[in-house]
């Protein structure tokens, strides 16, 4: 008869569309798990079922037939023991290795329901949460000594949970990852991890405190990434600061048809060109348009109440237009407006380099110092990235539009 490794094969048989290897073990004695001593007494014999990798699309199963020995070791606490056979059988699994780490692979690639499919496909008879067990069950790699490490954070849950995400940088594989962002959690990791020569990060300061605590001899440094978004934003904040420079004084405006400039502002991507937008921007060319229909309007004697009807706006906002015999007296008031988060921008400040960036959490705050105003307000400041460096151009927290800053 065949054999195989430690294994004798009794018989091959087709049951349905499933491949069936009938064997038995070789040898006369076996070694206790517990203490490694040899026995040769065999209290009673099983039956193992073993699922094994398809043979031409067919499921193979091996059912093996092992036996129980006693150990003779006194002091042993185990009375009994179930052979093992060496790359075959493993101890309460129903899988043989070879299968085990095809089902882990695919959990790894797909998993879930797509994993199902195709392990279905090569003939393996798998569940989708069997996969994800497999996957869990894996061993964590061994991380070992990283001389270049790169940390930046992920969303757990955006808006309110963030965590960290620590990788090797030389090799670009992500090595471990960390409840939180704080320089504590950082800090203890750094030290119970020696030998960083270099971390690159980004601009959050809770990272830089953390690595001066727990890697204190580590080269801090910025990738290529945040150096041209740095770039960007430092653009950005130099052309909303003189963005009254850019604009065409009135005179000549009027006798320009097209004005090709491009003009970048805070915290918006889209460029905004002047053939379909004049250079002063929305909220002024909405004021002189609305300006001169109110005027016009009254001219033709409408009333107020008219007025606000025929053109949707509110009885207020039109008193205050026919009010202005120039449009300049409302374009200077929109410009100078102040925002009800004035007074209020010292305390936010140092909520954010305190690592709080919870709009409703933050609103809560200001609310007891007297903000009379909505958590949009609070969270669009939070979210957009001109505001921020508007209202908080040293902050070293601030990050790009569209995420809350790091902390």
């Amino acid at each position: 008869m065949p054999h195989l490794v430690g294994v004798v094969v009794a018989g091959v048989r087709r049951v349905g569309s499933t491949i069936r290897i009938a064997a038995e073990p070789t040898g006369d004695r076996d070694w206790c798990p517990r203490c490694d001593g040899e026995s040769a007494r065999v209290h009673s014999r099983d039956r193992r079922q073993l699922a094994d990798t398809a043979i031409g699309g067919h499921p193979v199963m091996i059912d093996l037939r092992v036996r129980r020995f006693f150990c003779d070791t006194i002091d042993c606490t185990a009375k009994t023991f179930a052979e093992q056979v060496p790359d075959l059988t493993r101890a309460w699994s129903r899988r043989t290795p070879v299968l085990g780490a095809m089902v882990t692979a695919i959990g790894l690639a797909v998993a879930g329901r797509a994993g199902a499919r195709l392990a279905t496909r090569l003939g393996v008879a798998v569940g989708r949460d069997t996969l994800l067990r497999a996957v869990r069950a894996m061993g964590d790699p061994e991380i070992g000594e990283v001389s270049v490490l790169g940390i930046d954070d992920f969303a757990i849950r955006r808006g309110h949970v963030y965590g960290t995400l620590v990788l090797d940088m030389v090799t670009s594989r992500p090595i471990d990852l960390l409840a939180d962002r704080t320089s504590d959690t950082v800090a203890d990791w750094l030290k119970e991890h020696p030998g960083t020569e270099v971390v690159c990060r980004d601009r959050a300061g809770a990272y830089a405190e953390g690595i001066r605590i727990g890697a204190p001899d580590a080269v801090q440094v910025a990738d290529r990434w945040h150096l041209w978004h740095n770039l960007a934003e430092a653009v950005e904040k130099t052309v909303t600061r003189h963005r009254a420079d850019l604009r065409l004084p009135a005179e000549d405006a009027e006798n320009v048809d097209v004005v090709n400039v491009d003009v970048v502002t805070a915290g918006v991507d889209e460029v905004l060109h002047a053939e379909s937008e004049p250079i002063d921007g929305r909220l002024v060319t909405r004021t002189r348009e609305r300006h001169a229909a109110v005027r016009q309007l009254i001219s033709q004697g409408m009333s107020i109440s008219a007025i606000g009807r025929n053109l949707s706006l509110d009885r207020r906002t039109v008193r205050r237009f026919a009010r202005a015999t120039e449009v300049e007296e409302l374009l200077t008031k929109a410009e100078s407006r102040a925002s009800l988060l004035d007074e209020f921008k010292s305390h936010l400040h140092e909520r954010f380099n305190a690592g709080c960036t919870d709009a409703a959490r933050l609103t809560r705050e200001i609310a007891l110092l007297g903000y009379r105003g909505s958590d949009k307000t609070v969270r669009r400041t939070c979210n957009h990235c001109g505001a921020l460096a508007t209202r908080f151009p040293q902050d070293p927290l601030r990050r790009r539009s569209g995420r809350p800053p790091a902390g």
